[in-house]
């Protein structure tokens, strides 16, 4: 799915701190607690970072990974450790607020999928734009995919590339189906129409008539081109292009949207096209 031009920010999106909760509620994240479910904190991760780092994982193997990681390094502390799974939600005020634990030596942080990221780069790739690395948790966008009902419209935003893969390849399907559908009926009426015409000159009597059938054959054939013309673009249409952005900067935006510019944005957890 290459892209002509380089991937665009998503986010042209003040929500209060309950808005923000339930607009990420549906996202499940994967930390380590203890038997009494509170975090684990690991050590930061450069010398001379002294503090204590609260991680959440957007992949339940990453989060055992570092279960496995404190096994070895702590077997007693490991034995009270365990993957929780908790929605968004429950974690934001601490992922949105780190400030607020600087003083205490604490700090919170997302940790991406590391196949999302690859799959972040590559759309980078595709469009021929080199990119040292990528910061943040990638989410991804495409055009055609916004839901309209009545009352509201939605736009969906993925955290996983195969499900936003998934979504733009049924709705182009779906497109491509009901134009090709349209536009074939229309092949179907001019082919009738040539033939008719066709018949018609070759029946015809007078020189007059002879050349009335004539031009309306003319007519009917430019018709017919046209049809098929546009039934040849229609099924060659390509497939939206893909937009990359960060779920932090997603999250900044919404928390800054005063004019309710992002009130539209859905997110869609990673495995709920599988779902």
């Amino acid at each position: 799915m290459a892209a002509a031009r380089r991937p665009q920010p998503v986010f042209d999106l003040a929500a209060s701190m309950d808005e923000m909760k339930a607009r990420v509620a549906a996202i499940p994240i994967f930390t380590v607690a203890n038997k009494d479910n509170e975090f684990v904190l690991v050590s930061g991760e450069n010398e001379g970072d002294k503090r204590q780092l609260g991680l959440f994982f957007f992949n339940k193997s990453d989060a055992q990974a570092l279960v496995d990681k404190i096994h070895e390094q702590n077997p007693q502390l490991a034995k009270e450790s365990q993957v929780l799974e908790v929605s968004m939600d429950q974690v934001y005020s601490f992922s949105n607020g780190a400030s607020e634990y600087a003083a205490d030596g604490l700090a919170f942080r997302f940790m991406p999928d590391a196949t999302e990221v690859k799959e972040a780069m590559q759309v980078f790739e595709d469009a021929g734009i080199d990119i040292p690395g990528f910061t943040g948790v990638p989410v991804f966008q495409a055009d055609g995919l916004t839901v309209k009902t009545e009352s509201a419209r939605y736009t969906p935003i993925f955290l996983s590339k195969s499900d936003l893969d998934a979504a733009v390849n049924n709705a182009h399907s779906q497109r491509i189906t009901q134009k090709v559908q349209v536009t074939q009926a229309k092949v179907d009426r001019a082919e009738r129409e040539l033939e008719a015409a066709t018949q018609q000159m070759q029946e015809a009597q007078s020189k007059s008539s002879k050349a009335k059938a004539k031009a309306e054959v003319a007519n009917a054939q430019e018709r017919l081109n046209k049809y098929n013309e546009r039934l040849s673009e229609v099924k060659s249409d390509s497939l939206p292009k893909v937009e990359v952005g960060t779920l932090e900067e997603v999250l900044t935006k919404m928390e800054n949207d005063t004019e309710g510019k992002l009130a539209e944005v859905m997110f869609i957890p990673a495995g709920a096209t599988s779902n």
